[in-house]
């Protein structure tokens, strides 16, 4: 049951698209990106400003996924991976960065396995949740609804091991919790080992639609209700 699951989980994830290209067909909730390249937030998220593309009139648009990885990852650190497809047996590349790069690929064979990238791949989730901060909501009749997303940006990748004791604030010597809690928006992302012990979890957290194999919760506190709807975790 747990092969078929891990296999039919990984094909999910491939149909989603988390390459670099594929990044940048991904909206950044609240977000737009000016020509010289910086992202702000955009609270009022005027939609009625923008023209029949899409974009916003001028040097700015709406940002996507690829524009907010681009803080963290350099052009030289994309990787190529050449693949024939299960389906229509043609071959083709696709670019990931290097914390999108899949474990496996769609016929389920471990391509990434490379001890050189944990620690790169830990660097990046340690950065984005350093960057991340509150995200935004406007009241509507409909409840609260995000006007920008602060949380770190988590979505499909591949992280491997993770442990924030090793990058994040932990208790304070009062007993104190750390000043920021973690706020990730996480959905299609896989873990190898993921450990949250002793931090604090916002109540925005999201990872959905994951696949840890190994998590570690102790004396993690809960802002609110943290959503690990359609994941599977085991301990």
């Amino acid at each position: 049951m747990y092969q078929y699951d891990f296999e039919h989980w990984w094909l999910l994830w491939w149909d989603q698209d988390y390459s670099w290209e594929g990044l940048a067909k991904k909206w950044w909730q609240g977000w737009i990106r000016f020509e010289d390249g910086s992202v702000l937030p955009n609270p009022g998220n005027n939609q009625d400003q923008l023209d029949n593309k899409g974009h916003y009139p001028g040097r700015h648009r709406l940002a996507n996924l690829q524009d907010y990885w681009r803080q963290f990852v350099s052009e030289d650190e994309l990787l190529k991976f050449r693949f024939t497809h299960p389906d229509s047996g043609e071959e083709q590349v696709r670019t990931f960065s290097p914390i999108h790069f899949p474990t496996f690929d769609k016929n389920n064979r471990l391509i990434s396995n490379d001890h050189k990238w944990f620690r790169r791949r830990e660097e990046l989730i340690a950065q984005a949740l350093g960057a991340s901060m509150a995200s935004q909501y406007w009241v509507s009749n409909r409840g609260p609804m995000m006007c920008f997303d602060g949380r770190a940006q988590l979505q499909g990748i591949s992280a491997g091991h993770f442990n924030a004791k090793h990058f994040l604030k932990n208790k304070s010597e009062d007993g104190g919790r750390e000043e920021n809690p973690i706020s990730v928006y996480a959905k299609h992302s896989h873990w190898s080992q993921i450990d949250f012990s002793d931090r604090t979890l916002s109540d925005d957290t999201e990872i959905n639609c994951s696949w840890i194999r190994s998590a570690n919760f102790r004396s993690t506190t809960f802002a609110g209700r943290v959503n690990f709807n359609n994941s599977y975790l085991s301990y």
